[in-house]
């Protein structure tokens, strides 16, 4: 008895034994399943891309996106989890719009005066278009220069963003401003259409990307005895708006004309002039090439690339600038419009000037250019009829062959009566 009572405690055991290990490889199992689910889940959680607007680009650098408590460069096309946090730097912050795939309106946050840090977090949306606004209104040329009037009525001061490109007018006056206006807090300098420089060299100065910063070469931040040089420059500079008074056009000779090493020519009488930049030991090639652009389908135009080779024969990238740049177009042919025609075959419009032979317009920087020709459409001469009554000739020809159809089947009918 004690015997069968041992076997069966045995046996028991061993079933408990297999139940325990049963029900520990289930709990297992259900962990499995548990953390597969979570993978899976995360996996197939939304995902986000984000798409910044041409336009938004110019004024946008440095966006990080920050997910699984780690930071990643932003690229373009890719995805990323919903609810991340995406971080940029960023001029003109409240210029900045930003939308989901359906159009909603996203508000981010932001701190900063000219460069803001701004940040939000990715909605549960198929995509995030981050834009900007410009500011709409018109140019008024006036006594003394130029100002800006918005749509509302008022007149810009301050800096505005106009038409992609940044302006200050003077808070007193409204005039835009001219040349430099530097400070210990700010360094900036104006162009003579007003426009703020960046990522260039001025008066042996490099503004930086922002066009709030200059360094010398260097790369040191200008000192204030440097701003002081920047002063004394401007104590003989007219007044703003007085150098516009005798402004000459485009390519128009003038008073500052560049030196030697200002100006490059090649073989064909192809011309490119700066007034800052030196372009020694630098080889000027404009290249006719035969490639199309899609957006100019159906029109008359050359198409040009305009590039620059060291003495070494290797290509040399200029930086930005301003350049004035003088091509030589087909005789007798009217130029209609000049575009910078970018790697995508995107176009943009450059302001020119032309005589005869050639065509003279400025740029920032040297890629691909198209001179869009003027043509004239022939319309067809339609000839009216002499006579209103008379019929169009197509009917009077079958008129004729219905005639003569009868005629043709009259005298068969009378062959054959003569036969019988």
């Amino acid at each position: 008895m004690r015997k069968l009572l041992f076997i069966k405690e045995e046996e028991m055991k061993k079933k408990f034994l297999l139940n325990m290990i049963l029900f520990a490889l289930t709990l297992s199992s259900v962990g499995i399943v548990k953390d597969n689910a979570k993978t899976s889940f995360a996996e197939e959680k939304g995902k986000v891309t984000i798409e910044v607007t041409e336009r938004a680009k110019k004024f946008i650098e440095g966006i990080e996106v920050y997910y699984d408590g780690k930071k990643h460069q932003y690229k373009p096309g890719e995805k990323y989890p919903v609810g991340s946090e995406v971080r940029a730097l960023v001029a003109h912050m409240p210029k900045f719009k930003l939308y989901d795939s359906k159009g909603n309106r996203l508000s981010p946050q932001g701190w900063g005066v000219y460069i803001w840090k701004m940040g939000f977090r990715l909605p549960d949306s198929e995509k995030v278009i981050i834009d900007m606004e410009y500011e709409k209104g018109n140019f008024e040329t006036v006594s003394g220069g130029k100002k800006f009037k918005k749509k509302n009525g008022e007149y810009a001061i301050g800096l505005n963003l106009i038409n992609g490109d940044v302006y200050h007018f003077d808070p007193e006056t409204n005039l835009m401003t001219t040349g430099w206006d530097a400070t210990p807090w700010q360094c900036m300098y104006f162009n003579e259409e007003g426009k703020l420089q960046r990522n260039t060299w001025i008066d042996g100065y490099y503004v930086d990307f922002w066009g709030f910063g200059c360094y010398k070469p260097g790369g040191d931040y200008i000192t204030n005895k440097d701003i002081q040089k920047i002063g004394d420059k401007n104590k003989d500079k007219p007044k703003t708006g007085d150098e516009n008074k005798d402004k000459p056009k485009i390519g128009d000779e003038n008073k500052d004309k560049p030196k030697n090493n200002q100006i490059l020519t090649d073989k064909n009488g192809n011309k490119v002039e700066s007034k800052t930049f030196d372009f020694k030991n630098l080889k000027f090639n404009v290249e006719k090439l035969n490639e199309k652009v899609d957006k100019l389908n159906g029109k008359v135009y050359d198409l040009f690339d305009i590039s620059f080779k060291n003495k070494d024969g290797n290509n040399k990238k200029l930086p930005n600038g301003e350049y004035l740049v003088t091509l030589q177009k087909e005789n007798g042919k009217e130029v209609e419009k000049v575009y910078y025609v970018d790697d995508n075959g995107n176009i943009e419009e450059r302001e020119f000037t032309q005589t005869q032979k050639e065509v003279t317009f400025k740029t920032n920087h040297f890629s691909k250019y198209a001179i869009l020709y003027k043509t004239t459409e022939k319309k067809p001469i339609i000839k009216k009829a002499k006579n209103k009554n008379s019929l169009p000739t197509t009917a009077i020809s079958s008129c004729s062959l219905v005639l003569t159809g009868l005629a043709l089947a009259g005298t068969t009918f009378t062959l054959k009566k003569r036969n019988k």
